[in-house]
């Protein structure tokens, strides 16, 4: 019962974005755990993730990790 309710909410929400225009606003966050979706109110419309603090923050945790166990010898 709730997945159908969200299910036909998610319908709504982007059957309303499709008639005001503002389609090309609705993402979802790049983060693989997350993939929530967002509305992105950025002026250039490059938002990548859902939250700076938790997905954003995440990816750019992972990429540090990364290039520090790429440089140790």
């Amino acid at each position: 019962m709730d997945a159908a309710l969200a299910a036909l909410l998610a319908v709504a929400v982007v059957a309303d974005a499709v008639a005001d225009g503002t389609w090309a606003r609705l993402k979802t966050c790049r983060e693989p755990s997350c993939r929530w979706a967002f509305y992105d109110h950025s002026r250039n419309r490059r938002r990548t993730w859902c939250s700076m603090d938790i997905c954003g923050n995440r990816v750019k945790a992972r990429a540090s990790h990364r290039r520090r166990t790429a440089a140790r010898p």
